[in-house]
């Protein structure tokens, strides 16, 4: 935009030239809003002792030693990529959940975090219905741009929402917990005495972010489609010489996090840039391994 590549009225609005009406740069931004919920635990068990100086030491040198100990995990021992029990209609998971033997209040101070005994399941919306764009505050490459999310705007991303933090609190209600599970930390209300405005409430005042902005330099190529940025070789509609390659040239947010499919964008984008002939499509396995602390 600074460059003079955008939406006309709005680089007008800066004193910015047009060098080129590009109407979709900035437009369609998506992101995975996620919430939390936890639970006390009345066991032990928990990594909370990782919070204190000697523990963290320790575990540490565990890992060094090796490879192993609480460090060698991400803390989320568990989760799944579903679809949600009220949406049985889509083609795609629209959930995910993450549950972890730790809970860690919202008190974080950009510092250090507060973890206590507990256990705590994270909820994503996977592909969200709302769509926000980022502009420009200013014509000064100095100033930070504005982003504007538009989280839950739109009515079926709150009923997503909802469904998942009833299956969440659900999943965290199961028997196999009971003799570790204590009072609610992280809820709308005492279970199950929660109503739909409850868990909306909730969800807007506790909803965040994970992270995965994308979308504002869609690909397209369909004729006509004015908001396309970028077509399918990632070249910039009607710029010659310039292309975008990273996660904001995804038309619709994966049901997943971005790292994957940003590392085969870039991939593909430098092939397409050096005029390299695409490489034999692979499947190649995984490693699966559980592993106890």
């Amino acid at each position: 935009m600074l460059s003079g590549i955008g939406d006309e009225s709005h680089l007008a609005t800066h004193g910015i030239g047009c060098e080129h009406h590009l109407p979709g740069v900035g437009a369609n931004l998506m992101d995975h809003a996620c919430f939390s919920l936890g639970f006390h635990c009345v066991t032990a068990g928990s990594l909370n002792h990782l919070s204190r100086p000697a523990h963290k030491l320790a575990a540490g040198a565990a890992y060094l030693l090796g490879f192993g100990g609480p460090v060698a995990s991400n803390i989320w021992e568990a989760g799944g990529v579903v679809f949600g029990n009220e949406h049985g209609h889509l083609s795609h998971p629209n959930l995910q959940y993450h549950f972890a033997p730790i809970l860690a209040e919202d008190k974080y101070d950009g510092m250090s975090m507060e973890l206590k005994s507990g256990m705590q399941m994270q909820i994503d919306q996977l592909r969200p219905y709302s769509r926000g764009a980022i502009t420009l505050r200013s014509a000064d490459p100095a100033d930070d741009p504005v982003a504007l999310f538009n989280y839950l705007q739109d009515p079926r991303d709150m009923a997503e929402m909802v469904d998942g933090y009833r299956t969440g609190m659900e999943l965290l209600q199961q028997p196999a917990l009971a003799e570790f599970r204590g009072a609610a930390a992280i809820a709308a209300r005492n279970h199950p005495e929660e109503t739909d405005a409850d868990i909306e409430q909730f969800v807007r005042a506790n909803s965040g972010t994970d992270y995965h902005p994308c979308g504002t330099c869609r690909m397209g190529g369909a004729e006509g489609d004015e908001m396309a940025v970028v077509d399918g070789e990632m070249r910039v509609r009607g710029v010659g010489g310039l292309w975008v390659v990273d996660a904001s040239v995804m038309p619709a947010i994966p049901s997943g996090n971005l790292n994957a499919p940003t590392q085969m964008i870039a991939m593909r984008g430098a092939d397409f840039i050096r005029g390299a002939p695409q490489m034999a499509a692979e499947r190649p396995g995984y490693a699966h391994e559980v592993t106890q602390f």
